[in-house]
């Protein structure tokens, strides 16, 4: 399935004003993009989740004025990613599965000052789905941010967000 769109948001602009380090609702920002996605049974065993965005944003009026022209704190102009799955034939119920997931360079600040750098990270799974005393059970186990990379998740409002480290989760799902 290919989805495909072409968007322009017009909105209230809300930033920490560097003059007087006051946060405010002064102004109006544009957000112009194209986003996709890409999805689908490649194989019978195989299935592919490709997204993508890119991002044209800009303060479009603001007071002060030295912020007219300049990108939202914490937006990037780029984001995309790429997951498969795979599953195996040979071993019914069984799955295994990986991802990229990136994150261009934002601004930190309403001056555009400075930017956080883009980051990319990387998950991985395995899904077993049976039957068990006649309900349906998935046990899941997920790795993500598999290299543990340190990134910055959020930047704006003179704050900066820590990204997650790498995180194990283990799930159990019955359907009732």
């Amino acid at each position: 399935v290919l989805q495909l769109a072409a968007f322009q948001i017009t909105r209230p602009f809300a930033f920490l004003d560097p003059s007087d380090n006051t946060f405010k609702l002064a102004g109006r920002s544009r957000y112009r993009g194209l986003e996709g996605s890409l999805t689908g049974e490649v194989t019978r065993d195989l299935s592919l989740y490709l997204t993508g965005q890119y991002l044209s944003a800009e303060v479009r009026n603001a007071t002060p004025a030295t912020l007219i022209g300049k990108r939202p704190e914490n937006t990037p102009k780029w984001t995309g990613s790429l997951y498969a799955e795979y599953r195996l034939p040979m071993v019914p119920g069984l799955a295994v599965g990986g991802g990229v997931f990136y994150v261009g360079a934002r601004p930190v600040n309403a001056l555009n000052q400075a930017f956080v750098d883009a980051y990319t990270t990387y998950s991985v799974s395995l899904r077993y789905t049976t039957d068990l005393l006649d309900k349906r059970v998935t046990f899941q186990l997920n790795a993500d941010n598999l290299t543990n990379k340190t990134y910055w998740s959020a930047a704006g409002n003179s704050l900066l967000g820590v990204g997650m480290p790498r995180q194990i989760k283990f799930t159990t799902r019955l359907a009732l």
